[in-house]
C-alpha cells in the first residue's frame, strides 16, 4: 500500500474514477502511527475508509474540508497532537472497475476493521446499521 500526501497538484492529476480510499495518520517522517482501538492497536494508522465514484473529487473535497470526515478531523486535531505529537494525514487508493465493486470492497474493509477492532475507524460515522444490511 502506497501512501500519498495531500498535495494540491497531485490531487488535480488524480483519476476521476471509482475507488476505495483510506486516510491514515502518520508521523513527521511519513510513518503510520499506531492507533489504540477497543480491541488492540491499529498499526496502519487508519482514520477513515471510504469509497467514491470520483477519486479526484472526493479526495480534493477531503483536502479542502468539504467532507464530513475532514471536518471531524479538524475537531479532534488538538487531541491527536497531544497524543501523537506532530502528525499529518496521508491517503491510499484502491482503484475499482465500477462503483459496485468499490462498494463491495469498502464494505469488506469496514467489516474486517470492525472484526479486528470492535469499532469503525475514528472518522467513519456510518453507525452499525450498514453492518447488518440496513443502510
Amino acid at each position: 500500500m502506497k501512501l500519498h500526501e495531500f498535495d494540491h497538484e497531485a490531487l488535480q492529476k488524480l483519476a476521476r474514477r471509482p475507488c476505495v480510499y483510506t486516510i491514515h495518520v502518520v508521523d513527521s517522517s511519513g510513518v503510520t502511527i499506531d492507533v489504540n482501538r477497543l480491541r488492540g492497536t491499529d498499526t496502519s494508522g487508519i482514520m477513515y475508509i471510504g469509497r467514491s465514484s470520483n477519486a479526484a473529487g472526493r479526495l480534493q473535497g477531503f483536502w479542502k474540508r468539504q467532507h464530513k470526515a475532514s471536518n471531524d478531523y479538524d475537531r479532534i486535531r488538538i487531541r491527536l497532537k497531544k497524543q501523537y505529537g506532530l502528525h499529518s494525514l496521508m491517503y491510499s487508493v484502491k482503484w475499482c472497475s465500477s462503483e459496485d465493486v468499490a462498494r463491495q470492497i469498502e464494505d469488506k474493509r469496514l467489516w474486517n476493521y470492525c472484526y479486528a477492532h470492535l469499532e469503525l475507524p475514528p472518522l467513519n460515522c456510518k453507525g452499525w446499521s450498514w453492518l447488518f444490511g440496513q443502510s
